[in-house]
């Protein structure tokens, strides 16, 4: 039996998995990097983050939204404003964060990472993509 038609150049498969996990591991950088800005405008900012919507972020959630019994339509509405805010950070940088050092290292990473990722991650996943379908 012949299983040559599927066989796969062992290199392409070791180059594949590096790609997969530097994807993996590039946007889960991007998620801490977006959580520590909200952390930051939920501890300092309190103001501002009810008025954003009190968003949610990827992994961290404020204290007082850890109840076991979430409604689910707030719950959305949170995720709604993560979603708003997470590009909307990458391309301009709203009033509270301009005289805070911590806030500005902190979407300057978050902006790098989203870059690396987009160049290195996102185009070629697109270019894939397109080509398999």
């Amino acid at each position: 039996m012949d299983n040559s038609a599927f066989a796969v150049d062992s290199t392409f498969g070791i180059w594949f998995a590096i790609f997969v996990i530097g994807n993996f591991a590039l946007v889960t950088l991007i998620f801490v990097a977006y959580d520590s800005i909200l952390r930051l405008e939920y501890a300092s900012y309190r103001i501002t983050w009810e008025s954003d919507g009190q968003p949610l972020g990827f992994f961290w959630i404020a204290p007082e939204e850890r109840r076991l019994v979430i409604s689910p339509f707030a719950h959305l509405k949170k995720q709604f404003a993560r979603n708003r805010l997470s590009p909307q950070w990458l391309f301009s940088t709203p009033e509270w964060m301009i005289n805070d050092a911590r806030v500005l290292q902190l979407v300057s990473k978050y902006r790098r990472l989203t870059m690396i990722w987009t160049i290195f991650g996102g185009f070629p996943t697109l270019i894939i993509l397109i080509i398999l379908f």
